[in-house]
């Protein structure tokens, strides 16, 4: 099932964080049963995000775990989450945002046609589609991913006191990070902070 909206008044963003949206956006969601091994399902959200940045074009960069920016501002998100079998992936592109908070940037200048958010929109779901349903994977890449992860090599928070510097991807999708007490991997529920390291712009 692929559900495709031009307007979304209500969204659920990581950690129940405040839902906005662009003038003009497009918003997919996809459900589907997953041919991928359960012990994967944690890279299914990765694979959103990749497919995202491969539809929308190379300037289109991933902050680890669901976020899309260009430059170091947020263009959509992805968010993937699943229940008896089923994984429905959602996916939140801002195409244009004439006066967009800061932080956040639409990815075209000029209002989007209904054909092109269609395109978007269709092109999305059905790259997610036919990887997920693959039991190969489908072309899905960790390397990929780790080569368009801007997270890499950003301060990274958890906790109340914890940080350390993100490192690497896991196989199996966390964000590895080394401490001064060694390397650690994280869930994207666990990080509450990425930015520059102390004393960086």
């Amino acid at each position: 099932m692929v559900v495709i909206s031009d307007r979304q008044e209500y969204g659920r963003g990581r950690r129940d964080r405040t839902w906005i949206t662009a003038a003009g956006a497009v918003a997919v969601s996809v459900a589907c049963e997953p041919r991928w091994p359960v012990d994967r399902w944690g890279l299914l959200s990765l694979l959103a995000g990749l497919q995202a940045a491969r539809t929308l074009g190379g300037e289109v960069s991933l902050k680890w775990p669901n976020d899309l920016l260009v430059g170091d501002e947020k263009v959509g998100g992805v968010l993937v989450e699943a229940a008896g079998g089923v994984a429905v992936a959602g996916c939140g592109i801002n195409l244009w945002w004439p006066d967009s908070p800061r932080g956040m940037t639409g990815l075209d200048d000029h209002p989007p046609s209904a054909s092109r958010r269609d395109e978007i929109a269709n092109a999305w779901a059905e790259g997610f589609l036919e990887a997920a349903l693959d039991p190969g994977g489908g072309g899905f890449s960790l390397d990929d991913y780790r080569s368009r992860c801007v997270t890499l090599g950003q301060w990274v928070t958890w906790g109340t006191q914890s940080a350390g510097r993100a490192v690497g991807i896991s196989s199996g999708g966390e964000l590895v990070v080394e401490t001064a007490a060694g390397r650690r991997r994280l869930r994207s529920e666990e990080v509450s902070h990425i930015r520059g390291a102390p004393g960086e712009d």
